[in-house]
């Protein structure tokens, strides 16, 4: 016979408590299952956040700066001075808030573990601070704005997240940027991001090339020029299976990056060498013509960095230039001693930092590597005068500089001051 229970209130009481128990059992289960893998990808972050920002390599000697950044830590313009700042591969947040949701660059998605949005928010406001003594005429974005398949199309929530509600602060929010793409810019809608110009009171890509001056500070009427130029549309000009090699090429556009982009590039910025001669000249690209950062190159690369080498060297003939780039995740400082010519990298602004290689490849392309450090994200201030332009490399930490450096800008000649006092008077009367 099958004995029968009676269930007392004690009973009831313990059968309501071991329901409740293994009701919690699952319910924590089943968080615990949910976010373990936010838990790894946490995990894999720090680890890359530990392994990137090792502090200046070891072994590695730097030239003495050339001159002391006291007053930029300070907030304290020099009088009869014009200053601009440039950051690059600075497009995170969007991406870290993908890979803590679990949308992956290898499942299709744009999330990645080195992607850093606290310290692209943490630069941004150094640059923020500093702006409201420096007051800056614009930025200079050095590429890779959106991490890491650029954008979809204009409702693309990068557009806010990553850049438009991280650089919309206090004395920020209404300087202009000067905008060029890098190679993840590129994996997405180009169109999308020239035609964001239209709707921003910050965001300024007219084309994926041009230029613009800025006049010395002392009205003698020279001007230094900027050339914004397209590291992936110049790669388009080199030899066919090079091309087919280029890095994320089966996701560009033809009709930026191919060979008639490419083929019009080269031309424009030859022209414009040769029929310019400014004060001082600025080159920004994406990628590095000389660097000491430890990645993979594309075969495609050493090709289009030699060729502009040799233009930058014809142009440093006529003028004092400055190359400045991304792509390596470092900063970086290169000058040639026997040209006009300095290289700046600046691709600091958000994206994990990379390994320098040993001293041994501290001399490229007749340039000597001066300085360097991947144990910080920043930006640059540059500082024009009448007779120099100097470049603060800045810690977003902290707003510390770091190191600085000038370049000379020759007196102008007796010809070109004749030359250009002859020009206000035709236009503007003695």
């Amino acid at each position: 016979a099958r004995e029968t229970r009676t269930l007392t209130p004690e009973r009831m009481a313990w059968l309501s408590f071991n329901t409740l128990l293994c009701a919690g059992a699952v319910v924590f289960a089943g968080w615990f299952v949910a976010a373990l893998p936010l838990q790894l990808r946490n995990s894999r972050r720090e680890q890359v956040a530990v392994s990137v920002a090792v502090k200046d390599e070891p072994g590695l000697d730097f030239a003495p700066s050339d001159l002391k950044g006291d007053h930029i830590e300070q907030g304290l313009p020099k009088p009869g001075h014009t200053y601009f700042y440039s950051i690059g591969d600075f497009g995170v947040y969007g991406c870290q808030n993908a890979f803590e949701r679990g949308d992956l660059e290898e499942n299709g998605g744009i999330g990645h573990e080195a992607c850093m949005g606290h310290e692209q928010e943490k630069v941004a406001e150094a640059m923020d601070r500093l702006a409201a003594f420096l007051h800056p005429q614009f930025v200079i974005s050095l590429g890779d704005n959106f991490y890491v398949r650029g954008v979809t199309d204009m409702k693309d929530q990068q557009f806010l997240e990553s850049f438009e509600a991280i650089y919309d602060r206090g004395a920020l929010a209404d300087v202009p940027w000067k905008i060029l793409l890098g190679d993840h810019d590129h994996r997405g809608n180009v169109t999308a991001l020239l035609l964001h110009t239209n709707r921003s009171q910050r965001w300024r890509l007219p084309s994926l090339h041009y230029r613009f001056e800025v006049p010395l500070p002392d009205g003698s009427g020279r001007n230094l020029e900027v050339v914004m130029a397209d590291s992936v549309c110049l790669e388009g000009g080199m030899e066919p299976d090079l091309v087919a090699k280029r890095r994320f090429e089966a996701e560009y556009s033809e009709a930026f990056v191919g060979v008639a982009a490419a083929q019009e590039h080269w031309r424009s910025l030859e022209e414009n060498f040769k029929s310019t001669r400014p004060a001082i000249r600025i080159i920004a690209a994406h990628r590095p013509v000389v660097s000491m950062v430890n990645r993979p190159r594309t075969a495609s690369e050493p090709q289009v960095e030699e060729r502009l080498h040799k233009m930058l060297v014809a142009a440093a003939a006529d003028s004092p230039v400055l190359y400045m780039h991304g792509h390596d995740h470092a900063m970086q400082l290169w000058k040639d001693s026997e040209a006009q010519l300095t290289y700046i990298g600046n691709g600091v602004g958000g994206m994990g930092l990379h390994q320098f290689l040993p001293q041994s490849h501290a001399r490229a392309r007749g340039a000597e590597f001066k300085w360097g450090s991947n144990g910080a994200y920043g930006f640059a201030i540059h500082e024009l005068g009448a007779d120099a332009l100097n470049t603060y490399f800045v810690a977003g930490d902290a707003g510390r500089v770091l190191y600085a450096t000038s370049i000379p800008i020759p007196s102008a000649q007796p010809a070109e001051s004749l030359c250009l006092t002859t020009q206000r008077m035709l236009c503007h009367g003695p």
